[in-house]
Order: structure tokens, then C-alpha cells, then sequence
């Protein structure tokens, strides 16, 4: 069973929230733009729980004939060669139902590697 906090970070997914709040900027995918604000849930490190509420947003219609589209953001960082990288992954959802995939991945360099051995 998920924690309370999960459960209640769950219930917050469905609370819109504006792009000013979360200072978020418009994105462009291939069939519209998109200004920033939406539904939110934010993913945690235990795979249980997070099974366990995509169960439970699934369950409750979190995404429905009304969505647009499903942004999904992570970043990742390889120790080895110091490198960070932000990515997104743009599901968009036609009004036919069909979905049009965008993935993009931005490496960034943080450290100095003549420095910082």
C-alpha cells in the first residue's frame, strides 16, 4: 500500500496547476504548443509505490478523451563521464485517439573535467 504522502501526491494530480506556479515554460510538440500548466504527479524512487499509483491514476480515468497530451520529464547523470543530461518524453494525443511521439535529450556539462578529478 502506498504511503500516506504518495497517496496524497495522488490526489494532487488531479488539481491543475498553473505554469507561473511551477515556473514552467511553453514546449512545442509536433501537433500544438503547450503552455506549461496541467495535472502533475511526480514520480518517487520505490517502483512498488509507483506501480501502485499509476494503478490507482489509471483506475480513477487520469487520463481521459479530454487529455492533449502526457509529459513525462526525468533527468539522468552518468558519474563516469560527468554528464548530466535533461530529457522529456511528449506523448500527444490526437482527437482521434492516435498519439504522436516526440523524445529529446539534452546533455549538459557541469563540471569542469580539467578541475575536477
Amino acid at each position: 500500500i502506498p504511503t500516506s504522502k504518495y497517496l496524497k501526491d495522488v490526489y494532487s494530480a488531479f488539481q491543475y496547476t498553473s505554469s507561473n506556479s511551477i515556473d514552467s515554460y511553453p514546449l512545442s510538440g509536433v501537433y500544438s504548443e503547450y503552455l506549461g500548466g496541467g495535472y502533475i504527479f511526480k514520480l518517487n524512487d520505490d517502483p512498488s509505490e509507483i506501480e501502485q499509483s499509476l494503478d490507482l491514476l489509471e483506475e480513477n480515468k487520469w487520463l481521459d478523451r479530454q487529455s492533449r497530451a502526457l509529459l513525462i520529464e526525468f533527468s539522468t547523470f552518468n558519474p563516469n563521464i560527468k554528464l548530466f543530461s535533461y530529457n522529456y518524453l511528449l506523448f500527444e494525443i490526437l482527437p482521434t485517439g492516435n498519439l504522436i511521439k516526440t523524445a529529446r535529450f539534452y546533455p549538459l556539462t557541469l563540471y569542469d573535467t580539467l578541475t575536477h578529478l
